[in-house]
C-alpha cells in the first residue's frame, strides 16, 4: 500500500489545472422497439435523433419548449420542474420518469408513454392527450384543466396509480367535461372542479374538504355522504349570465343535505358564495369560517348554529333566522341585518360580538351597552342613537362612523380607531366620557384626519396613537406619553405637532421620542440633543437649525430633499460616534462625499439617493437596501455587504476592493453594471467564495469565475458569453427559473464544475468532467498537470426561493473513469459530514493512479474530527484497476486508508492541536491557498513509500 505523504504547506497546494477536450454535446434521441417483434420486450434508445432533440439535455428544470420531440425517448429521466410549452410529443416514452412540476401546457402528448411516472404538481392544461398512458402514474396536485376536449378520457385517470388507491388529493379538473365519471369514495382535498361539467359524476362519499366547484354545474351530480367541509360552491355572479340560466348548474339542498358533513352537522369552512339559498335549513350546523357573500338567504334557518368567523357580507338577510346563532367575528357588513334578528342571537344574549363585522350597517338606536366588541368592526356605519356605553371597543374600528347621539360612556377604547369622525358627531365631551381617558389609557388610538381643535390629553398615555392628518391646534399634550405616536402631518391638513407642543410632552422631557412620527412637520429649531429618536420618522420635516447633538438615531428615517438631515448634524450624533447607524433609511437624500467609515449599516435603506464619492469603508451593509441611486466614485473598501440588495444603481467607479458581497444581488441595473474588475477586487472573490450571490444583468464575456464557490446563486435570465467557470462550485444555483427561464451559457467553460441541484441549460457550454445537475458525470478523466475537487455537498442547503432543503444528489460517473499519473483528485472536508461519495455505473472502467489530496477548509480543526470515517468511493458494481501513486495530507493529521479500496472510506486518525496563534497562521495560509488554487498555481508531490497505512 502506498504511503501518505505529509505536506508542509497546508491547503497552498495546488496543480496546474489542464482542461481536456469538449465532449460532444448531450441530445435526446428517439426510442425504438428492443426486438422489433416482439414489442413486449420494451423500448430501448436508437441512434436517430428527435427532429429537434439536437442539444437538449434531458435534465431537472429543463427548457424543451416549442420544438417536436416525437417519439422521443425519455424513459427514466429525472425531468422535474422542466419546460415542454407547446411541444409536439407525440408518441414519446416517458416511462418510470421523475416529471413532477413538469409544464406541458398546450403540448400534444397524443399515445404518449406516461407508464408509472411521477406527474405530481405537473400541468397539462390545454394538452393532447388521445391515447395517453398513464397506467400507475402518479397524479396527486397535477392539472389537467381543459383536456376532455384534447382526449382526456376517465379510464385514463382510472388506470393512474393515484385513482386505484383512493387519493386524487389536489388533481385540478376545471374546465372539463367530466359527465358521469366516478369519483366515488376518492380522496379530493383541495381539488380543482372550476368551470367544470358535473352531470351524472359520483362524488358519494368522497373527501371534498376545501375542493372548488366555482361556476361548475352539479346540481346532477351525486354527492351523498361525501364531505363537503371547506369546499368552495360559488355561483357566477347574476350579471355574467343569462336569465334562462341563473339556476342551472348550481347545488341543490337537497344535494347538500346527502352529504355526511351534513348529516354530521359540520360543514365547517363551507364556501357558497352568490348562491340562492332562500328557505334552506342550516339549523344547528356547525358553520365556522364559511362564506355565504351575496348569497339570496331571505328565510333560511340558521337557528343554533355556529357561524364563527362566516362572511355574509353583501347577503340578503330578509326573515332569515339567527336565534340562539353564535356570531362572534361574523361579517355582516353591508347587509340588511335587522336590530330583532341580532337580539335574537347567542352570542349578544351573552354579551359577546368580539369581532364582529358590521361595515356600513344601519345600527341606529342599537342597544350595544356593555357588549364585548373587541376588534369589531364598525367603520362608516350608522350608530346615530346607539348605545355603547360600558362597551368593550379594544381595537375596534368606527372609522367614518356616524356618531350623532352616540352614547359611548364608560367605554373602552384602547386601541380603537375614530379616525375622520369629527365630521360625523364625534366630540371631545364624548371621548372624555369613555373609560380609557378617564383612566388615561389611550395607546394605540387612531385619532386621525379629524379636527382637535382644543382638544386636551395632558397626562395621558398615547403611545402608538395616531394623529395623522389631525388638525392639532390650541392641543394640550403636556405630560402625554407619544412614543410611537403618528403626528404625520399630510398635505391636506392644517399645521401638524408644534415644537412647543413636543417639548411639553413626558416622553421628551425624559429624552425618548423612541419611533415618532414626525413625517412633513416643520421642526425647525427644534432642540434633539441627546434625545433617543430611534425608529423616528423624520422624512419631509423641516430639520433647520435642529440640533442633533448626542441623539440616537439608528433606525431613523430621512428623505426630502433640502429638508433632510445634513451630514454636520449626523456626524453630532451619538449614533455616528458609536458607529452605529443601524437600520438608518435614506431616502432622496445627497449623501454624495459623506464619510460613513466604520459604521455599522445593517438592514438599511438606501433609496433614490446620491452616495457619490461616499466614504464607506469598512462600512457593515448586511442585508441592506439600495436601490435608484448613484455609487459613482464611492469607496467600499473593506465593507461587509453580505445578504444586501443593488438595484437599478449606478455602479460606474464605486471600489469595492476588500468587500465581502456573499450573499448580495445585483441586479436589474441602469446604464452600468458591476464590473469584472469590481468582483475581482472583493474579498469574497480574493478567497474564491461568492456564495449566494445573484446577478441579472448582461454579463460580458471573459469573466473568470473558475475554481469559486458559487453555492446557491440566482443568474435567472443571465446571458453569459465565454466565462471561466471551470471547477466552479454551483450546486443549487440557478441560471433559469420557473419565472425567468431564458439564462444562457454560451462557450461558458463549465470543465469540472459540481452543478448538483442546479438549473442551466448545458447545451452551449464546455464540459470535461461536469457534474450535471443531477449528480451524474459523462466519463471523469483526470488528464495530465490537471486537478479536480470534489466540492462537499451540503443536502440540507435551502435554495433561493425553496422552503425544503435540496436533499441528498450523489455523485455518479457513468461510461468510464481514469486519473493519469500526474493527475490529482482533491478532497477537501468541510465538516464531519462527506457529501460527495462518488458511485459508479455498473461495469464501468476505473483506472486509478497519480494523486489523492486529503485537504481540510481553512476553518475547519481537525482535531475536533477525530475518530471521523468519510466514504470518498462507493466501489459497489465496478473494480478499480490501480492505486493513487501518491496521497497527501494535512501534516496536523493522521489517516488511516486501509479500507480505501474496498469500502471507499477514509478514518481520522489523530490530529495534532496548535496553539491559537499557529492555528491563525493556518487559517491565513489557508484563505491564501484558495486563492492559489483558483488561479491553478502548481505545487509539487513527493511519495513515501513505507507500506503502512497511517500517517
Amino acid at each position: 500500500m502506498t504511503r501518505l505523504l505529509l505536506w508542509c504547506c497546508a491547503t497552498a497546494l495546488a496543480l496546474q489545472a489542464g482542461w481536456g477536450p469538449t465532449p460532444a454535446r448531450a441530445d435526446i434521441y428517439q426510442w425504438e422497439y428492443i426486438d422489433p417483434t416482439d414489442p413486449s420486450q420494451g423500448r430501448q434508445q436508437s441512434t436517430t435523433l428527435a427532429p429537434d432533440g439536437a442539444g437538449l439535455v434531458p435534465l431537472p428544470r429543463m427548457i424543451g419548449s416549442s420544438g417536436d420531440l416525437t417519439k422521443a425517448y425519455l424513459s427514466g429521466a429525472q425531468l422535474s420542474g422542466a419546460f415542454f410549452y407547446n411541444t409536439t410529443l407525440v408518441n414519446a416514452d416517458f416511462s418510470s420518469s421523475n416529471l413532477r412540476y413538469v409544464r406541458f401546457i398546450g403540448s400534444n402528448l397524443e399515445s404518449a408513454h406516461l407508464r408509472s411516472t411521477n406527474l405530481a404538481g405537473a400541468h397539462f392544461s390545454g394538452a393532447t392527450l388521445t391515447g395517453t398512458d398513464f397506467t400507475n402514474a402518479e397524479i396527486r396536485n397535477t392539472s389537467f384543466g381543459n383536456t376532455t376536449d384534447g382526449g382526456l378520457s376517465p379510464e385514463q385517470i382510472y388506470s393512474t396509480a393515484s385513482y386505484k388507491r383512493g387519493d386524487l388529493t389536489g388533481i385540478s379538473l376545471e374546465r372539463n367535461d367530466l359527465a358521469n365519471w366516478d369519483f366515488a369514495d376518492q380522496n379530493l382535498t383541495y381539488a380543482n372542479f372550476d368551470l367544470a361539467g358535473l352531470d351524472g359524476a359520483d362524488l358519494s362519499g368522497a373527501d371534498l374538504r376545501h375542493a372548488s366547484f366555482i361556476d361548475s354545474t352539479v346540481d346532477k351530480a351525486s354527492f351523498i355522504d361525501a364531505d363537503v367541509r371547506g369546499a368552495i360552491f360559488n355561483d357566477a355572479p347574476i350579471h355574467r349570465m343569462p336569465f334562462p340560466y341563473w339556476t342551472h348548474g348550481r347545488i341543490t339542498n337537497d344535494q347538500l343535505y346527502s352529504t355526511r358533513s351534513y348529516k354530521d352537522a359540520d360543514l365547517e369552512g363551507i364556501i357558497l358564495h352568490e348562491c340562492d339559498l332562500r328557505d334552506w335549513d342550516f339549523a344547528g350546523q356547525n358553520l365556522t369560517d364559511s362564506g355565504f357573500e351575496s348569497a339570496w338567504l331571505n328565510g333560511a334557518d340558521f337557528s343554533r348554529a355556529n357561524l364563527t368567523n362566516a362572511n355574509f357580507s353583501y347577503a340578503s338577510l330578509a326573515t332569515a333566522d339567527f336565534s340562539d346563532a353564535v356570531i362572534a367575528g361574523l361579517s355582516f357588513a353591508h347587509t340588511d341585518l335587522t336590530a330583532t334578528q341580532l337580539y335574537s342571537t347567542a352570542s349578544y344574549k351573552v354579551g359577546d360580538l368580539a369581532g364582529i363585522n358590521f361595515t356600513s350597517g344601519n345600527l341606529r338606536n342599537l342597544d350595544l351597552a356593555d357588549q364585548q366588541l373587541a376588534y369589531a368592526n364598525l367603520g362608516s356605519s350608522s350608530l346615530q342613537g346607539a348605545n355603547l356605553s360600558g362597551a368593550d371597543l379594544t381595537g375596534a374600528v368606527l372609522k367614518g362612523a356616524y356618531l350623532q347621539d352616540t352614547n359611548v360612556a364608560a367605554a373602552k377604547v384602547r386601541g380603537a380607531s375614530f379616525a375622520s369622525t369629527t365630521t360625523r358627531g364625534f366630540t371631545s365631551e364624548r371621548l372624555y366620557s369613555t373609560e380609557s381617558y378617564q383612566t388615561g389609557d389611550l395607546v394605540e388610538m387612531d385619532l386621525s384626519y379629524n379636527d382637535l381643535t382644543n382638544w386636551d390629553f395632558a397626562g395621558k398615555d398615547l403611545t402608538g396613537a395616531s394623529f395623522q392628518g389631525a388638525t392639532l391646534t390650541g392641543v394640550n399634550f403636556a405630560g402625554a406619553e407619544v412614543r410611537k405616536a403618528n403626528f404625520h402631518k399630510t398635505s391636506t391638513s392644517g399645521a401638524g405637532i408644534s415644537v412647543t407642543q413636543l417639548y411639553s410632552t413626558a416622553s421628551y422631557q425624559s429624552g425618548d421620542l423612541t419611533g415618532i412620527d414626525l413625517r412633513e412637520n416643520d421642526l425647525a429649531g427644534c432642540d434633539f440633543r441627546g434625545i433617543n429618536l430611534t425608529d423616528a420618522n423624520l422624512t419631509g420635516a423641516t430639520l433647520t437649525g435642529i440640533d442633533f447633538t448626542d441623539a440616537i438615531v439608528s433606525g431613523t428615517t430621512h428623505g426630502g430633499g433640502n429638508n433632510a438631515i445634513s451630514a454636520a448634524q449626523l456626524y453630532s450624533t451619538a449614533s455616528y460616534k458609536t458607529g452605529d447607524l443601524s437600520g438608518v433609511r435614506f431616502t432622496n437624500s445627497d449623501l454624495g462625499g459623506w464619510n460613513l467609515e466604520g459604521q455599522n449599516l445593517r438592514q438599511s435603506s438606501i433609496v433614490g439617493a446620491d452616495l457619490a464619492e461616499a466614504n464607506m469603508t469598512k462600512v457593515n451593509l448586511h442585508e441592506a437596501f439600495f436601490m435608484f441611486g448613484s455609487l459613482a466614485g464611492a469607496d467600499f473598501t473593506g465593507a461587509n455587504i453580505t445578504n444586501a440588495r443593488f438595484q437599478e444603481i449606478d455602479y460606474v467607479g464605486a471600489d469595492f476592493s476588500g468587500a465581502d458581497i456573499r450573499g448580495t444581488r445585483f441586479f436589474h441595473t441602469r446604464d452600468s453594471i458591476f464590473t469584472p474588475s469590481q468582483l475581482y477586487s472583493t474579498l469574497s472573490y480574493e478567497i474564491s467564495d461568492l456564495s449566494g450571490i445573484q446577478l441579472a444583468s448582461p454579463i460580458p464575456g471573459n469573466w473568470d469565475l473558475s475554481g469559486i464557490k458559487l453555492v446557491g446563486c440566482e443568474f435567472g435570465a443571465l446571458t453569459m458569453v465565454g466565462a471561466d467557470l471551470r471547477g466552479a462550485n454551483l450546486a443549487s444555483t440557478w441560471f433559469s427559473t420557473d419565472w425567468l427561464p431564458s439564462g444562457r451559457l454560451i462557450g461558458t467553460n463549465l470543465s469540472g464544475a459540481d452543478t448538483r441541484g442546479g438549473a442551466l441549460d448545458t447545451s452551449d457550454i464546455i464540459k470535461h468532467n461536469f457534474i450535471y445537475p443531477d449528480g451524474h458525470i459523462e466519463g471523469l478523466h483526470i488528464e495530465a498537470s490537471e486537478t479536480m475537487r470534489l466540492w462537499d455537498f451540503d443536502p440540507e442547503l435551502i435554495p433561493r426561493y425553496k422552503s425544503e432543503p435540496i436533499g441528498d444528489i450523489p455523485i455518479v460517473v457513468t461510461q468510464a473513469m481514469s486519473i493519469h499519473t500526474d493527475g490529482t483528485l482533491r478532497i477537501v472536508f468541510e465538516d464531519d459530514q462527506w457529501g460527495s461519495t462518488v458511485h459508479y455505473e455498473s461495469a464501468i472502467p476505473v483506472e486509478l493512479a497519480g494523486t489523492l489530496e486529503l485537504l481540510f477548509d481553512g476553518h475547519v480543526a481537525p482535531r475536533r474530527l477525530i475518530g471521523t470515517t468519510f466514504q470518498l468511493f462507493n466501489w459497489t458494481g465496478v473494480d478499480p484497476h490501480g492505486e493513487f501513486a501518491t496521497i497527501v495530507a494535512d501534516p496536523r493529521a493522521t489517516w488511516d486508508t486501509s479500507a480505501l479500496y474496498t469500502t471507499g472510506e477514509v478514518t481520522l486518525v489523530s490530529a495534532v492541536p496548535e496553539p491559537a496563534g499557529v492555528f491563525l497562521a493556518w487559517v491565513a495560509i489557508g484563505l491564501a491557498a484558495w486563492v492559489v488554487q483558483a488561479r491553478q498555481v502548481g505545487v509539487r508531490k513527493t511519495p513515501l513509500n513505507s507500506g503502512s497505512d497511517l500517517i
